[in-house]
């Protein structure tokens, strides 16, 4: 079955503070204790984003789901449907579908692995508050990253996919999102261009600098032939004796 986009609302971040917990997007930006409280208040738990989803696409079960968006929150859910993915968007307070959206194909194997309700369950089991985001982790690394709001922080809880067992945990007051940390990559980049650029228009100039050196020495090697040959030329004719002399 293919789906496409069908509905659309534009979204409006939040911007507060410098987070730390750094596994999703909530708000588009770093997130503090009192816009998570104010957030949550107003919008459906994951369970119910979970239920949503998983009614609009018949057969699809949850493999991703984040919380996006202040002013305007939506649930992002991703599941998997007949070998595909399926990304929906949700009202994260009406619960309405915004849009359903083909990802394609899924081309990475997890067979083995826990389920994402399974994953949210042993994470709150550590770390009891309300879940932010279930993401999937490398298959690699078979973990699932947990984002947790405990009332007056926020926990990261690792979960080993194929165990269910807690790798680790990471707690803090800010919630960070992927969105901010490229932008951080992406600024340490262009120092590290413009380093590397000046470097290299510095050896440029040196190496300019080296041209000049040679030319300098060239002349300075004409201006000490021409005076020898000179020198060479009084010489010769001072030890001549004059014409129609003795």
């Amino acid at each position: 079955m293919m789906y496409r986009s069908t509905r659309w609302i534009p979204m409006v971040v939040l911007v507060a503070g410098v987070g730390a917990c750094a596994a999703g997007d909530v708000g588009g930006s770093a997130m503090g204790v009192s816009e998570a409280q104010q957030l949550l208040a107003e919008v459906i738990d994951v369970d119910a984003a979970l239920a949503a989803a998983e009614a609009e696409v018949p057969g699809g079960v949850g493999a991703e789901v984040e919380l996006e968006g202040a002013d305007t929150p939506v649930w992002e859910v991703t599941l998997e449907e007949a070998g595909r993915e399926i990304e929906v968007e949700l009202d994260a307070i009406s619960g309405a579908v915004l849009s359903v959206e083909d990802d394609g194909a899924i081309d990475e194997d997890r067979s083995g692995w826990i389920s994402l309700r399974e994953a949210r369950d042993a994470a709150t089991a550590e770390v009891p508050g309300t879940v932010l985001q279930v993401e999937l982790g490398d298959v690699e690394d078979a973990i699932y990253e947990v984002i947790v709001f405990e009332g007056d922080g926020f926990a990261e809880v690792e979960i080993d996919a194929l165990l269910s067992t807690v790798i680790a945990v990471d707690r803090s007051e800010t919630y960070e999102d992927d969105d901010d940390e490229g932008d951080d990559e992406d600024a340490d980049d262009d120092v590290d261009e413009d380093a590397d650029d000046d470097v290299d228009e510095d050896a440029d100039d040196a190496s300019d600098g080296d041209t000049d050196d040679e030319d300098s020495d060239d002349d300075t090697d004409d201006d000490s032939d021409d005076d020898t040959d000179d020198s060479e030329e009084d010489s010769d004719g001072g030890m001549s004796p004059p014409e129609g002399g003795a």
